[in-house]
């Protein structure tokens, strides 16, 4: 499993540099006063940014299916269970330490 997600961050990676590479030399090409390293800085943000909200859209397309596949079926207690959100409570921390002042030595 760990190989299959480490195939696929270093797939996602090569996409995109590859791409942000090809869009940077694109750049460099079409606008000389861009320099080729800006270009490709400018492709792969770009790319980063459009796969990002690419993966974002989908995920909500998946998640809006999956709820309404359960309206349709119903909702098992222990399905619903697995799935709560959890919530824990820490102890409060001062947001500070206050040190004691020493006594002046007369």
């Amino acid at each position: 499993m760990f190989g299959v997600v480490l195939l696929l961050i270093v797939f996602f990676l090569v996409v995109i540099l590859g791409f942000g590479i090809l869009i940077g030399y694109l750049l460099h090409w079409m606008i000389s006063a861009v320099s080729l390293e800006i270009g490709i800085l400018i492709g792969v943000i770009s790319v980063a940014c459009t796969m990002y909200f690419w993966t974002s859209v989908m995920k909500a397309t998946i998640e809006r299916e999956r709820l309404q596949a359960e309206e349709e079926e119903g909702i098992d207690e222990e399905e619903d269970a697995i799935h709560e959100k959890r919530m824990y409570v820490l102890p409060e921390l001062p947001l500070r330490y206050v040190r004691k002042r020493r006594k002046k030595r007369r």
